[in-house]
């Protein structure tokens, strides 16, 4: 899956843009998965929308360290978010 960020002042919003083998799970193009607001500490910390293929549905905590060229989930419960490569 690739999410896609749109940032507004200290609050990001993360969108699926390419869904890859997430559609598996039910998740779809466009969807919000990622509500996160910026510390200042500067990481990004809110909500995940996490599904698994047992129905299972939520919006779990997160942690984000945001550098240049990746998203590192600091705290989180699937490894998925961990290391997230910068697209663009």
């Amino acid at each position: 899956m690739v999410v896609e960020f749109s940032v507004d002042g200290k609050k990001a919003t993360g969108r699926i843009s390419k869904l890859g083998k997430a559609g598996v799970f039910g998740y779809s193009v466009g969807e919000e998965i990622l509500r996160l607001e910026a510390t200042d500490f500067g990481d990004w910390v809110g909500q995940l929308h996490w599904r698994a293929v047992r129905s299972n549905d939520r919006w779990d905590s997160i942690r984000f360290v945001a550098t240049s060229t990746q998203l590192n989930a600091t705290m989180t419960t699937d490894d998925c978010y961990k290391n997230m490569p910068r697209a663009r």
